[in-house]
């Protein structure tokens, strides 16, 4: 809830609003002269409550009211801080934008970058091609992926996707390809075959518009694509300039 007495930002009318699980009220009031009082301990009527004023030398503050069943006073300490930090930063730089605002200060940043977030062990980099391969070997013979028509073994899998990756690399030195297929388990082959390229698999939905079609392959520099029979023409026809692939036309026995 923000309220906001005897200023020309607004006429005090109430706006109550859920901020991520909990409810905040900021209040402003502006009083001129008048001397301040501690108020005794109340209930909180919000779950956070800021109250913005002055103090008779016109010095302003900010007084915290908080429900203690959801928050200790070591965890409003910290949101004080950091609270403190913005206003500051806001109040000698005021030209800068909100984007350029530091939510927390920059030793607290590293605590939580380096002493939080200290590496647990070393962890190997291996692409997918690379961690799939021990299995393909292991499991030639089983079902690796299946849809509602069709299944593919591991080694199916594995002789497609080189099919794709010998093909893409006759076809283009370009860093990607798109991938443009009705939904089935050819898919998995092809992103398989361009990984195995060395490549970035872009892919494109048959059911976008043209203009969408034409602008992502415009977009990523399109030379190359891998479709299925019945959505080629269709690329063919909104993409002219493409080389298409398919799997029928396809080599599947050259290694990689």
């Amino acid at each position: 809830m923000m309220v906001v007495q005897n200023t020309a930002l607004g006429d005090g009318s109430i706006d109550i609003k859920k901020q991520h699980g909990f409810e905040m009220s900021y209040l402003y009031e502006y009083l001129e002269g008048g001397q301040k009082v501690d108020k005794e301990d109340v209930s909180a009527k919000f779950d956070m409550a800021l109250e913005f004023s002055q103090d008779i030398e016109g010095r302003p503050y900010v007084e915290w009211e908080y429900n203690t069943d959801l928050f200790d006073k070591a965890t409003i300490q910290r949101l004080q801080r950091a609270f403190g930090f913005v206003m500051q930063q806001v109040l000698d730089q005021p030209e800068l934008s909100v984007d350029e605002v530091m939510l927390i200060d920059p030793k607290e940043q590293d605590t939580i970058l380096h002493v939080f977030n200290q590496p647990i062990g070393e962890v190997e980099t291996h692409s997918l091609v690379h961690l799939l391969q021990p299995a393909i070997a292991k499991h030639a013979d089983r079902v690796a992926v299946r849809d509602a028509h069709n299944a593919l073994t591991y080694g199916e899998l594995w002789q497609q996707a080189q099919g794709y990756a010998q093909a893409i690399l006759q076809s283009t030195e370009a860093p990607r390809v798109g991938i443009y297929m009705q939904r089935s388990v050819e898919i998995l082959p092809a992103i398989l075959g361009v990984l195995l390229a060395g490549k970035t698999y872009v892919p494109i939905d048959v059911k976008y518009p043209e203009e969408r079609v034409r602008y992502i392959a415009e977009d990523a520099s399109l030379s190359v694509a891998i479709t299925d029979a019945a959505s080629a023409s269709t690329l063919q026809t909104i993409c002219p300039g493409i080389t298409t692939l398919v799997p029928e036309t396809l080599s599947s026995s050259a290694e990689v």
